[in-house]
């Protein structure tokens, strides 16, 4: 970081940061950067620097954070548009930005060069819906709202860092709303406006299966999806309450859920927002829009709970970590702390003045609760239409 960039973030530091208000008490912490809505939030994988925070709003800025702190490391510049999606990469050196303005951005995250754009990847001018990198390498690839894929190596040798182009992956009608890699990296999942969804290979750029029909999502379109943390599943959601579980090496569906059993208005159904999939226990959480929320035994695919919220619709889940909690945020700004297992609601966290757009779990780290000894814990951080990021905990969770 230059001089100068470390002035203003300094700046920024005295300017989005201080004593917690009020309307924030339930956080530790919070970020006020922004000056519009925050859409994306994104933590490091890493254990020794686990709020370590990249994130991204509708005033086309981007930023890396101390989570602890409500500390500026960098603003990440470049952006013409807004910021939609962030990512670390699978060591955490680098981070990445998609924007509207249809680039992928990536920057570096280490002490030295923190937040120095290295590579610009220039995918459809229709905008990136959203990014994923490679579980295991320097690989990144974007979704858009022309219908495409595209995918780049990120070159990170000093002197020669830049983005190659790889593949673009076709086929898709209408936007691609969601994707990303399988567990082992060997391919590429897309699924879209136009109800279909695709397994590509990333190496050749050609579809391996595209799944469609009543058994999936018909031609409604898709909104979100997961791929299971056993690799062998994959969870997809879509605008009309619809979870279908397929089989990835088969291309088969396993099953296909509601969120909720009746639609009480059919002009306007709830949507899936969000999937959620433990990786210790057999259960796996989707929410809609509506105030809906399903917790789905994995072992024989059928709904264990299903939770009406009333005003509360749900727009994005995450468990924390291998403990059977999974958090849920509303459009009201409320994070709830549900047991997935018993599907009761443990804690009721306030903050936000407005829904709840994005969130985040922190890697686990060590850390002392209320002066005991050490244990390993988790935080939860989330982004606002209000602006603000929220940092909660930490959270016993291993």
């Amino acid at each position: 970081m230059s001089e100068e960039q470390a002035m203003a973030a300094e700046q920024m530091d005295e300017d989005m940061t201080g004593e917690i208000p009020q309307q924030h008490s339930d956080a530790v912490c919070y970020f006020a950067g922004h000056d519009g809505p925050v859409y994306a939030v994104s933590s490091s994988s890493s254990s020794t620097d686990p709020l370590l925070l990249c994130t991204g709003g509708g005033d086309d800025r981007a930023f890396l954070v101390r989570g602890e702190e409500g500390r500026v490391l960098a603003e990440l510049e470049g952006h013409g548009e807004s910021v939609v999606a962030t990512a670390f990469n699978f060591d955490n050196s680098l981070v990445a930005t998609a924007c509207l303005d249809g680039v992928i951005r990536v920057y570096r995250t280490t002490e030295n060069a923190m937040g120095k754009l290295i590579a610009t990847c220039e995918g459809s001018s229709e905008g990136a819906e959203w990014l994923a990198w490679h579980p295991k390498g320097n690989v990144i690839m974007g979704g858009f709202g022309d219908g495409t894929c595209w995918l780049w190596h990120i070159k990170t040798t000093a002197g020669q860092e830049d983005a190659r182009y790889m593949a673009t992956l076709t086929g898709h009608s209408g936007a691609v709303t969601c994707g990303g890699f399988t567990i082992d990296g060997k391919g590429v999942i897309s699924a879209g406006h136009d109800g279909s969804i695709r397994l590509w290979n990333p190496i050749t750029g050609a579809a391996t299966a595209v799944l469609s029909g009543p058994e999936f999502h018909g031609d409604t379109p898709v909104t979100c999806l997961t791929v299971h943390p056993n690799g062998q599943l994959l969870l997809t959601g879509d605008l009309e309450g619809n979870v279908v579980v397929t089989n990835i090496q088969s291309a088969r569906a396993m099953a296909k859920l509601r969120t909720t059993p009746t639609v009480e208005n059919p002009d306007f159904p709830p949507s899936v927002e969000a999937i959620a999939a433990s990786p210790k226990h057999a259960v796996v959480a989707a929410c809609d829009n509506d105030g809906h929320f399903i917790l789905i035994n994995m072992t024989n695919l059928t709904v264990r709970h299903s939770i009406s919220l009333g005003e509360h619709g749900v727009s994005r889940l995450a468990f924390l970590g291998t403990s059977p909690i999974v958090a849920a945020a509303s459009l009201t700004g409320t994070l709830m702390l549900y047991n997935s297992l018993t599907g009761a609601l443990e804690r009721t966290l306030q903050g936000h003045d407005s829904m709840v757009l994005t969130m985040a779990v922190s890697a686990p780290a060590t850390v002392s609760v209320d002066d005991a000894a050490e244990v390993t814990g988790r935080f939860l951080v989330s982004g606002s239409d209000d602006g603000v990021v929220l940092t909660f905990g930490p959270f016993v969770t291993e």
